[in-house]
């Protein structure tokens, strides 16, 4: 063996641009326990956002793409959230037409820190407001209130 910072036995030269060439890897104890020592990649549950379930109003809902949809909503606990509904608007949806206007439902949010488009995975309906659309002066000062709370938000001490 060589010195103490690493081991000389290597099986072949890498060369990274050629395909038949493997790295080197020793077997021996010294090499087997500074792999064990080496930072590997982040597990799957560092990296996965934690799932909140949360009651909320949709309070605007935009066409992203084809097939989904970025909606904002104000919840109690964390506020006024934007999330992409990923495949909200396929033919056989799992949100169906819950993602309407001023619909509440409890939401369940993948939500990461230090984002500020989270991804909703489900929204169970609890009420939609159809009695909003007959009166359209009603109508009309729900969605102005909607846009209020989309675009500044709910303020802290509420």
């Amino acid at each position: 063996m060589g010195s103490s910072t690493s081991c000389d036995r290597t099986l072949r030269r890498y060369d990274p641009f050629r395909w038949d060439s493997v790295p080197a890897r020793c077997y021996s104890p010294w090499c087997r326990l500074q792999a064990r020592k080496r930072p590997t990649s982040l597990s799957h549950s560092e990296v996965s956002m934690p799932l909140v379930s949360t009651s909320s109003i949709v309070l605007s809902a935009l066409r992203y793409s084809e097939t989904s949809k970025i909606v904002r909503l104000a919840t109690r606990e964390h506020g006024v959230q934007s999330a992409i509904a990923k495949g909200a608007l396929r033919p056989k949806s799992r949100f169906g037409a819950a993602l309407q206007l001023l619909s509440e439902g409890q939401a369940q949010v993948l939500m990461k820190e230090h984002r500020e488009l989270h991804v909703l995975t489900a929204f169970d309906l609890r009420r939609l407001h159809v009695g909003l659309a007959t009166d359209l002066e009603r109508y009309a000062s729900a969605c102005a209130l909607a846009n209020i709370f989309a675009r500044r938000g709910i303020p802290e001490s509420a």
